[in-house]
C-alpha cells in the first residue's frame, strides 16, 4: 500500500515539474527579449534625439550666421561718398538706407543702429519705433560699442523686451576708426524651432546658453521666467562635455559659422537625467559653438519602456496560457505513464514471488512496453541466467588469470632484457679478477663499460615506452652517424643468429657509409625500435639469415630488415602491430616472445614521426621498411664530435683535483661507490646519509663547494625540499641525482632550477656535471 501511495504521487509531481519547466523557459525567454527590448529602444531613442538635437543645432547656428553675414554687409565708410554729377551723398543717409534694406532682407532684425567711433549713435532703423538720423545719442558705455573689437562679432545676452519675446543684440565694427553696426535679432525662429520638434507625448527641445539659463522652451513663460537649468544632471553634463577649451572660446568671434559646429552632439546624463518635475528622461544634446548655447532634447524613459511594457503584457497572456495547456498536458501525460508503472509493479512483485508464468501486459509503443517485455524474458530465462552466470564468472576468471600470465609474462621478458647485459657484467668483473696482462684488464674494461651503457639503454627505454600511453615520453631528436649505429645493433643480435646457424649481415649504401650522410631521430628509441625488428627477425627465422640495410631515398634514408622466415599471411598483416598478438602457427621451435615487440615499434615510430610499412609472404619471409628524415654535411661532422665526446673514456683533467664535493644518499653501497668515483677524479668527497650530518658537513671550515643529492631519502624525506632547503642557507651548486622517471618530479626538479642526473648515471656525464657546477678553481 505504501508503495501504491508513492506511485499514486507521480502524477502532480511530473505536472508541477513539466509546469515548473515551461514556466522557468518562458519567463527566462522572455526576460531576455524585454532586457534588449528595453536595450535597443533606449539607444534608438538616444540616437534618434542626438540627431534631432544636432540638426536644431545646426538650423539655430545657421540663421544666426546668416544675420550676421547680412549685418556685416552694412559696414559703410563714415566718410561723405561723392555720387554721379559731382553730388555729396550723406553718409548717415546712405547707412540708413543699407539698414533699411538690411531689415527688409532679414525680418527677424528689429533694430538696426550705427555708432560712430566717438561712441555717438548717429542713425537708427526700426521696426518698432521712428527711425532716427544724426541725433548723436552717447552709447560710449553701451558693451556693444566698447566691447566690440574689429574682425570679431559681439553677441549679448539674451533680452526680452517688456517681457514678451527673447532678443540677442549682436555689433560688428568697421575697421579702426569705422564705427560699430549694433541689430537686435528677434529669437522668435529658435523658439519655433524647438517647439517644432517631433519628439513623442511628453519630448521636449530647449535651449541654455552657457551658464544653464534658458534661452528657448516651448513653454515660453519658463524662457520669460529666466529659468536656469544648470542643476539639471543632464545640462550640467552637457556644458561640462560639450564646452570648447578656454583657447578656442576666446578665439571664435568671427561672423562665420564653423562647418563642424553642429557635430558635437552627444547623449547626455545618462541614467541620472531628470525634467524640473523630478521625472526620468533620456536626454540629448548639441552645442552650438558661435552663440556658446546648447540645445538639450528629452523624451520621458516611460516612452523608452512603453514598448517593452506591452511586450511584458502579452508575454504575461502567453505565460498564463503556457502554464494553463503545460498543466493540461502534464496531467494527461503523468497520468498516462502511472497507469503502465503500476502494472509493472504488480508483475514484478508477482515474479519477485516466485510466479514466473506471469506476464506483464503493457501496450505503450515506448521504453514503457520495452520495460515489460524486459521483466517478461527476464521471468522466462531467470533460472537459466543462472548457470549462465556461472559460466560467466569462470569466463571472467580466466579472462583476469590469462591478463595476470601476460603481464606476468611482459615483466619476464623485461627481466630478461635487463638481466642479459648484468649477466655479462658479471662475468666481466670474473674475468677482470684473473686478468694476468694491462691489456686484458683494458679490454675487460672496455667490455664493462659497454655492458653498463646497454644496461642503461635498456633500462631507460624500457621505462620510456612503459610511459608512451600516457604521452610521457620525451622525444631529443638529433643528428646519428648511421653506420656505426647498425654495426652496434648488428653485434647485439650476432649471438643469437649464430645460435641458430642463420647469417646476419647488414649492407649499407656508399653514400652512407662514408658517412657524409646520417639521419635525424632520437638515439635510444630509434635504436629500440630496431632492436626489437632484429630481434623479431632472428626469433622467427628457422633458416637462412636476416640482413640490415639502409640507403637514400631523396630526402630520407630507408632501412630494411629483411628474413627468409616463415612470413605472414596477408590476413594477418593488419594485426601484427596489435599488443600480444602472435600469428597463429608462427613458431620456430625458440621462444614465441610476448607480441610486444612489433606494437612497441609501431609506437615508437608514431611518437618519432617515422614511416613503417612491412611486406611478407607466407613460407618466403618478411621485409620491415622504415623511412627516417636524412642528415647531411656539417650536422653531420658536429654528431660525429659529439658522439666522440660522450663515448671517449674521461680524459685526465685538474679541474676537479682538490676540489670538495657533497654526496647526501640514503643507500650505504651508492654512497661508497659515490665516494671511490670522485676520489678517483682527486675530488675530497664527504658522503653523508640525511640532513643532519648534511648540516654539519656544510657547517665546517673547510666547506663543500658542490652537492649530489638522492631525491629518495630515507623515511620518506624529499631529497628536492632537503636541498632547496640547504640551498638557503649555503648558496652551493646542486644537483639531484635520481632513479625516479615520473614526469611531475623531473619537472619539479627543473622548476627549482636544480641540475638533473638520472640513474644510472655514466661517469662521463656525472664529472662532465661536476665540472659544470665547480667552474674554474675558485669559482665555486
Amino acid at each position: 500500500m505504501p508503495s501504491l501511495l508513492r506511485l499514486a504521487g507521480l502524477a502532480p509531481k511530473y505536472a508541477l515539474w513539466i509546469i515548473a519547466l515551461v514556466a522557468s523557459l518562458l519567463i527566462a525567454s522572455g526576460a531576455i527579449n524585454l532586457y534588449f527590448s528595453w536595450r535597443e529602444n533606449e539607444a534608438h531613442i538616444d540616437a534618434l534625439q542626438v540627431e534631432k538635437a544636432r540638426g536644431a543645432a545646426a538650423r539655430i547656428q545657421q540663421y544666426i550666421a546668416d544675420i550676421e553675414q547680412q549685418v556685416g554687409w552694412t559696414l559703410l565708410p563714415a566718410t561723405p561718398l561723392t555720387a554721379g554729377g559731382g553730388l555729396t551723398v550723406d553718409p548717415l543717409q546712405l547707412r540708413r538706407l543699407e539698414f533699411l534694406k538690411l531689415l527688409r532682407q532679414a525680418p527677424a532684425i528689429t533694430d538696426a543702429a550705427w555708432i560712430d567711433p566717438q561712441g555717438l549713435e548717429q542713425v537708427r532703423v526700426s521696426r518698432l519705433v521712428p527711425d532716427a538720423v544724426g541725433q548723436a545719442i552717447s552709447r560710449a558705455d553701451d558693451a556693444a560699442f566698447t566691447q566690440t573689437t574689429e574682425g570679431r562679432t559681439w553677441r549679448s545676452a539674451v533680452t526680452f523686451r517688456k517681457f514678451t519675446e527673447p532678443y540677442l543684440r549682436v555689433a560688428r565694427r568697421a575697421g579702426a576708426s569705422g564705427g560699430v553696426t549694433v541689430a537686435d535679432i528677434n529669437l522668435k525662429f529658435v523658439w519655433e524651432v524647438v517647439s517644432a520638434l517631433q519628439l513623442g507625448s511628453g519630448g521636449v527641445a530647449y535651449v541654455v546658453d552657457d551658464h544653464g539659463t534658458l534661452v528657448a522652451h516651448p513653454d515660453i513663460s519658463l524662457v520669460l521666467k529666466k529659468t536656469d537649468l544648470g542643476s539639471l544632471p543632464q545640462v550640467r553634463d552637457a556644458l561640462q562635455r560639450l564646452a570648447p577649451p578656454p583657447t578656442t572660446a576666446l578665439g571664435s568671434g568671427t561672423a562665420a559659422a564653423p562647418s563642424a559646429a553642429g557635430a558635437r552632439a552627444d547623449a547626455a546624463g545618462g541614467d541620472d537625467a531628470i525634467d524640473p518635475s523630478g521625472r526620468r528622461v533620456l536626454a540629448a544634446a548639441a552645442r552650438i559653438e558661435p552663440l556658446g548655447w546648447t540645445v538639450l532634447v528629452e523624451s520621458p524613459r516611460s516612452e523608452a519602456l512603453a514598448p517593452v511594457v506591452a511586450s511584458a503584457w502579452r508575454l504575461g497572456l502567453v505565460l498564463v496560457a503556457g502554464l494553463a495547456l503545460s498543466a493540461l498536458a502534464s496531467a494527461l501525460l503523468a497520468r498516462t505513464l502511472v497507469r503502465p508503472i503500476r502494472a509493472l509493479q504488480d508483475g514484478a512483485e508477482r515474479i519477485g514471488a516466485g510466479d514466473f508464468e506471469h506476464r506483464i501486459e503493457v501496450s505503450t509503443r515506448d521504453e514503457v512496453q520495452a520495460l515489460a517485455e524486459q521483466f517478461n524474458q527476464m521471468a522466462a530465462s531467470l533460472q537459466a541466467n543462472v548457470g549462465e552466470l556461472e559460466s560467466r564468472v569462470a569466463e571472467r576468471t580466466s579472462e583476469l588469470a590469462e591478463a595476470n600470465e601476460a603481464k606476468s609474462r611482459f615483466l619476464a621478458a623485461a627481466s630478461h632484457d635487463l638481466r642479459q647485459p648484468v649477466h655479462a657484467l658479471g662475468l666481466f668483473v670474473g674475468q677482470l679478477r684473473g686478468a694476468d696482462s694491462e691489456a686484458a684488464r683494458q679490454e675487460l674494461l672496455g667490455h664493462i663499460e659497454h655492458s653498463v651503457a646497454s644496461f642503461e639503454g635498456l633500462l631507460e627505454a624500457l621505462l620510456d615506452i612503459s610511459r608512451l600511453d600516457a604521452g610521457a615520453v620525451p622525444v631529443r631528436r638529433q643528428v646519428l652517424a648511421l653506420e656505426p649505429t647498425l654495426e652496434h645493433l648488428i653485434r647485439g643480435q650476432a649471438a643469437a643468429a649464430g645460435h641458430k646457424g642463420l647469417r646476419l649481415g647488414m649492407r649499407v649504401s656508399e653514400g652512407l657509409r662514408r658517412g657524409h650522410m646520417g639521419v635525424v631521430s632520437d638515439p635510444g628509441l630509434f635504436e629500440r625500435v630496431l632492436t626489437n625488428l632484429l630481434t623479431n627477425a632472428v626469433r622467427y627465422t628457422p633458416h637462412g639469415g636476416v640482413l640490415l640495410t639502409a640507403r637514400e631515398r631523396g630526402d630520407e634514408v630507408e632501412l630494411r630488415v629483411i628474413d627468409s622466415g616463415v612470413g605472414i599471411a596477408p590476413d594477418q598483416l593488419p594485426h601484427v602491430f596489435r599488443e600480444f598478438y602472435r600469428v597463429p602457427g608462427q613458431t620456430t621451435g625458440g621462444d614465441p616472445g610476448l607480441g610486444l615487440g612489433l606494437a612497441i615499434v609501431r609506437r615508437l615510430t608514431e611518437l618519432l614521426g617515422h614511416r613503417l610499412e612491412v611486406r611478407s609472404s607466407l613460407g618466403r619471409g618478411s621485409v620491415f621498411s622504415l623511412r627516417l628524415p636524412r642528415a647531411t654535411g656539417a650536422a653531420m661532422l658536429e654528431a660525429a664530435a659529439a658522439a666522440a665526446a660522450v663515448n671517449a673514456p674521461p680524459p685526465a683533467s685538474e679541474l676537479l683535483a682538490g676540489r670538495r664535493v657533497l654526496v647526501i644518499d640514503d643507500d650505504a653501497a651508492v654512497r661508497q661507490a659515490m665516494l671511490g668515483q670522485l676520489q678517483q677524479w682527486g675530488l675530497r668527497v664527504q658522503a653523508v646519509a640525511n640532513e643532519a650530518q648534511a648540516l654539519a658537513a656544510l657547517a665546517q671550515p673547510a666547506a663543500p663547494e658542490a652537492i649530489l643529492c638522492d631525491l629518495r631519502l630515507a623515511d620518506s624525506v624529499s631529497g628536492l625540499e632537503l636541498a632547496l632547503r640547504l640551498r638557503q642557507r649555503y648558496p652551493v651548486p646542486t644537483a639531484i641525482v635520481t632513479g625516479e622517471t615520473t614526469a611531475d618530479q623531473m619537472q619539479a626538479v627543473r622548476e627549482a632550477g636544480l641540475a638533473l642526473l638520472s640513474k644510472p648515471v655514466r661517469p662521463a656525464r656525472l664529472r662532465a656535471q661536476l665540472e659544470a657546477m665547480l667552474g674554474e678553481p675558485g669559482q665555486g
